[in-house]
């Protein structure tokens, strides 16, 4: 393996690696939870919020949102979880890892990692592969 780290001593790379909880290849969602278990959890999608399209990338507005309408149940320091949250028009996705196992989606716990315009995305919408 050279300086670096070959793929096959760490997965295919995906971000499906760390986050399919269960390893059965299939993204677990819920929608509009209020509840989100993090042992079981792998997606959090969000349909109409009532964000605008500009709101979604104000993390400060995502967690005000995110904290008005869910609880992280069994978080520990170190869990993952995708967030999808639809605005008018557009559905922004963020990946979430607890730092502190408080049971919320703080600012620093979250990162965009796409803002897909012109698409209200569902859970259905997502997979592996």
């Amino acid at each position: 393996a050279g300086s670096y780290t070959e793929p096959t001593e760490v997965g295919n790379g995906l971000m499906g690696d760390t986050l399919d909880k269960n390893a059965d290849n299939v993204m677990d969602f819920v929608t509009n939870p209020f509840g989100i278990d993090l042992d079981v959890d792998e997606l959090a999608a969000y349909t109409a919020t009532g964000l605008s399209d500009p709101d979604l990338i104000d993390l400060t507005m995502v967690t005000g949102f995110l904290a008005a309408n869910s609880a992280l149940q069994n978080d520990t320091i170190g869990d993952v979880l995708v967030f999808s949250v639809q605005g008018q028009t557009g559905t922004a996705i963020y990946s979430f890892t607890s730092e502190n196992g408080d049971g919320d989606a703080d600012i620093s716990e979250l990162s965009i990692l796409a803002v897909v315009e012109g698409v209200l995305l569902t859970g259905a919408d997502y997979a592996y592969g």
